[in-house]
């Protein structure tokens, strides 16, 4: 027997079989009549049409055969395919040397003759083939061959139909796909047509803008109900938009500073990208994105205010300043630093700053660096000792109690003076941001101690991560030890049913529901099989967060309430309990 050779370009072959998304597809009666045709015109017992895959021949439609798929080493298709007439005859399979002990030939379905006709893809790849089979030698008649090549041109109309049908699920699934992309910037996105406009955005835009679809459908940049304006304040010209000036010159423009009033009346600052989208070196639209940055744009004049003003108060000395000689000893301070360091302003000059903190601090050392000359400068958080320079010093390591001050120390060398080695220290009081960091840490452990004393299940799960948590109230209903684990977001284990005592398929789950919709499930009433086979009523509730597969999962043991009238499941046998 002859095994069938790979064609000269197989794997671009087997991509265009498999892009088809034929094989193992169900039946389609446009195929199912080709090879009836087949049959009847050419008046043969058999006739296929086959998908020639890596190690198998695949027949999407066939009659006269009761197997789907054989080996590709046995498949005369797999021969056909190679011929560059795209026609394989044989007239009788027993007398040649190819086929003579092939398995189709010497057992069922006992193929004598057979005739065959490439089928190729919209692009030219060789997928399979369109054949007819007798039990008997038979020689093919030139008219019945021509036929047989007629036929295959139908079934190829058709596999150009799958393939633009395909295409086209692919477009569809590219455009959802665009779309959840979109949808997760924070920043706002729009698409200009070459005529200005907008034809594409994502919900961002909307909020950015305070513009609902409708108002933003076919506006271009140059619609007067803009009100745009510089940074300066004067007014933006539409033309001049960069989305326009992208247009214009088929240019990008990045980082422009805009300011747009919404129709709330509030103000914005944006920071607006325009990129041009050229399709063969023709301009076809302007994908415009801007970025809120108002609060940054406040965040930066208020610091400019304040830092005129923290200009003014150093001067006066409202902020915490000292100059330090080559040995770290304070040669001037202002009041405002004496009274954060609770000392006198006289008193502390010719003192060592380095006394007001820990011994173990590792500020003294980064202290002996800057003086000499191994880092230029420090800026770290530092815990001063206890009430000032005359306070007893806690022992090293000891933690800070909640009356401890916290500074924010600032210092570096003072360049181009006379006085070499001289420093500037400028220290500002965080107290109260080392407080409230430690109070959010006792929030945080407040949580986590709520959530483990709450009588109600909860569980964070996810599809992809598994159980990323689970509270002590979820193992006690579900019937497992306080250190025990649930069974896998997959496994088996798991059993629903619904008030009919109907089993819930997997897919229907609450928690898949939830995530593949992306929508909460809330207060579901469900029967779960507990570890022990019993089973548990619950009212349940699952909440997707976030971008991720995540949820979490609230579960209240309802069992006491439900009515004696009402169905109740029994108990699961030993065998099935134990699979939790």
């Amino acid at each position: 027997m002859s095994s069938p050779v790979p064609h000269r370009d197989e794997p671009s072959r087997l991509h265009a079989v498999r892009r088809l998304e034929l094989l193992d597809s169900t039946p389609e009666p446009r195929f199912d009549r080709i090879v009836r045709l087949a049959s009847a015109a050419l008046g043969t017992p058999m006739s296929m049409i086959s998908l020639v895959d890596a190690d198998r021949q695949w027949f999407k439609a066939r009659v006269g055969l009761d197997v789907c798929e054989t080996p590709r080493s046995v498949s005369f298709c797999a021969h056909a395919i190679l011929e560059p007439s795209g026609r394989f005859v044989v007239p009788d399979a027993a007398v040649d040397a190819r086929f003579a002990d092939n398995p189709l030939v010497t057992d069922d379905p006992r193929l004598r003759s057979y005739a065959g006709h490439v089928l190729h893809d919209p692009d030219g790849n060789p997928i399979g083939a369109l054949a007819v089979a007798d039990r008997e030698p038979r020689d093919f008649t030139a008219e019945q061959l021509l036929v047989l090549e007629d036929l295959a041109a139908v079934a190829e109309r058709e596999i150009e139909a799958v393939d633009r049908e395909v295409t086209l699920r692919a477009v569809q699934r590219l455009e959802r796909s665009k779309h959840a992309l979109l949808e997760t910037f924070a920043e706002g996105l729009v698409l200009h047509a070459v005529t200005g406009e907008i034809v594409e955005w994502n919900s961002a835009a909307e909020r950015v803008l305070g513009l609902s679809g409708d108002e933003l459908a076919g506006r271009t940049s140059i619609d007067p109900r803009w009100r745009c304006v510089h940074e300066d304040g004067s007014d933006w010209p539409g033309d001049t938009h960069p989305a326009m000036v992208t247009l214009a010159t088929g240019q990008p423009v990045h980082d422009q500073l805009m300011g747009v009033h919404r129709p709330q009346g509030d103000l914005v600052w944006l920071r607006v990208n325009a990129q041009p989208i050229v399709d063969d070196g023709v301009l076809t639209g302007v994908f415009a994105a801007f970025q809120d940055i108002t609060a940054e744009i406040t965040f930066e004049r208020r610091s400019q205010a304040m830092a005129d003003r923290l200009t003014t108060a150093i001067e006066a000395g409202g902020v915490g300043t000292a100059l330090l000689d080559g040995d770290g000893r304070i040669t001037f301070v202002n009041s405002a630093l004496a009274a954060i360091l609770d000392a006198d302003a006289v008193r502390l000059k010719g003192s060592l700053l380095a006394d007001f903190f820990e011994r173990a601090d590792p500020i003294h050392r980064q202290l002996e660096e800057v003086a000499v000359g191994i880092r230029p400068s420090i800026a770290a958080d530092v815990c001063l000792l206890g009430d000032g320079a005359g306070a007893t010093a806690r022992a090293p390591g000891m933690p800070a109690t909640t009356d401890a001050r916290w500074i924010r120390l600032n210092l570096s060398h003072l360049p181009d003076i006379d006085d070499a080695g001289a420093m500037l220290a400028q220290v500002t009081d965080i107290t109260v941001r080392r407080h409230l960091e430690a109070d959010i840490a006792r929030s945080e452990e407040l949580a986590r101690v709520c959530l483990d004393v709450l009588e109600q299940g909860v569980i964070f799960a996810s599809p992809t991560l598994g159980m990323l948590r689970v509270n002590p109230a979820a193992l006690r209903l579900l019937g497992y030890e306080a250190d025990g684990a649930l069974p896998d977001w997959d496994s088996d284990a798991w059993t629903f049913l619904d008030a009919d005592l109907r089993e819930i398929a997997a897919d229907e789950y609450p928690t898949s529901r939830a995530v593949e919709t992306g929508v909460a499930v809330r207060d579901e009433v469900y029967w779960v099989r507990r570890k022990d086979g019993d089973f548990l009523r619950v009212r349940l509730s699952c909440m997707p967060f976030g971008w991720t597969d995540e949820l979490v999962c609230a579960f209240t043991d309802i069992t006491a309430y439900t009515r004696l009238s009402d169905p109740r499941p029994e108990r699961v046998a030993a065998l099935g309990a134990t699979l939790l």
